[in-house]
């Protein structure tokens, strides 16, 4: 299962990578990535500000991979970021790997046929007023 297939079933969002750069699912203590060569993903725990706070978090968050059986790439006991490999097939890892980054969720929206009937009429309207302002 590659990254893309990942943010698909668990209905995370993922950011493109542009340019060369890799894809990533980015959260609020750090981001979710594909490990290119073994079938694995990695979870980078990482401080983006950089506080007392954020490294109290990141010190439970990676004792708490250890406890789940991610398995360590890059641990060190006197440093809070961290990096772990997890099978994107084990569906516990993958939910303690969401839990660690907290990323954004993808919403899902059910609508009825009336509110179906509705969006596509304001997405005529719309789409109508932006041809005409690229004519104009």
């Amino acid at each position: 299962m590659n990254i893309r297939e990942f943010a698909d079933k668990y209905r995370v969002k993922m950011a493109h990578g542009r340019q060369g750069v890799e894809d990533t699912i980015p959260g609020r203590y750090g981001e979710i990535a594909e490990d290119f060569g073994n079938g694995f993903l990695r979870l980078r725990l990482l401080a983006t500000p950089r506080h007392a706070t954020m490294n109290g978090a990141l010190n439970s968050r990676k004792k708490q991979a250890e406890v789940g059986g991610l398995k360590p790439i890059s641990v060190s006991p006197n440093i809070y970021e961290s990096i772990w490999a997890f099978d994107p097939e084990n569906t516990t890892h993958c939910r303690l790997a969401i839990d660690l980054v907290v990323p954004k969720r993808r919403r899902t929206v059910v609508l009825d046929d009336s509110q179906r009937a509705a969006l596509a009429a304001r997405l005529a309207v719309a789409r109508a007023s932006r041809g005409l302002q690229a004519a104009a």
